[in-house]
């Protein structure tokens, strides 16, 4: 009898605990899709995603998508995909976007694709008269475009400055410690390839006429 209610109650247990190891194995399965590919064009290849967790909303929570950062010049990293950014990315090359909307309404909302096709943000500038595209070589952020060269009026030969380059011409003569030109004789301009010579004159006869027309009134 006794070895009979042993036999009960190891049965009873090894249930119990069977039971529980089956609780806590259990998972939730979200689905959602993300833009999917290298270098994609559109907004067309989607692939299907699953995160997994212990309850739905902690599921959602854990729904990711990610592509490349347009705000880093040249940037070398085009993939989009499901999931967080890979750890091959380099830092600030990749973005990473929720696929759940917890914002907005009590229920939230799915935000499926939420890493669109960007156009990698790169520009050009003029050096030693051949267009370059401008990279400071460190991947740092640079949202803003600018080019410098010499002002039309600037009569001079300085080497330094004729060049030209990619960035601001405050930026070019603080990098070289004998620069030999004065930073009244360059001028920055905001666009691409925005420092060629065809431009700067164009520039210099726009700059002529409105000072004409000044002391014409």
């Amino acid at each position: 009898m006794i070895l009979h209610l042993r036999y009960t109650a190891m049965l009873i247990l090894g249930s119990l605990l069977l039971t529980c190891v089956c609780t806590d194995s259990v998972t939730v399965s979200w689905k959602y899709t993300c833009h999917s590919g290298a270098n994609i064009i559109s907004d067309n290849s989607t692939a299907k995603c699953t995160a997994t967790a212990a309850t739905e909303n902690d599921a959602k929570a854990a729904s990711f998508c990610f592509g490349p950062s347009n705000t880093v010049v040249n940037n070398t990293f085009t993939e989009y995909g499901c999931g967080k950014c890979p750890k091959q990315a380099k830092k600030g090359a990749c973005l990473t976007c929720a696929a759940w909307n917890s914002t907005g309404t009590a229920e939230g909302s799915d935000n499926s694709n939420c890493n669109t096709w960007q156009p990698i943000f790169t520009y050009s500038c003029y050096q030693n008269e051949a267009s370059v595209v401008c990279n400071n070589g460190t991947g740092v952020l640079r949202k803003d475009i600018h080019c410098w060269g010499p002002k039309p009026t600037y009569t001079g030969n300085n080497e330094n400055l004729t060049k030209s380059g990619c960035g601001t011409c405050e930026a070019a003569h603080a990098e070289n410690s004998t620069p030999g030109w004065d930073i009244g004789d360059c001028a920055t301009c905001d666009y691409n390839n925005c420092n060629s010579a065809a431009t700067m004159l164009s520039f210099l006869g726009l700059f002529t006429s409105f000072f004409w027309l000044c002391s014409r009134n």
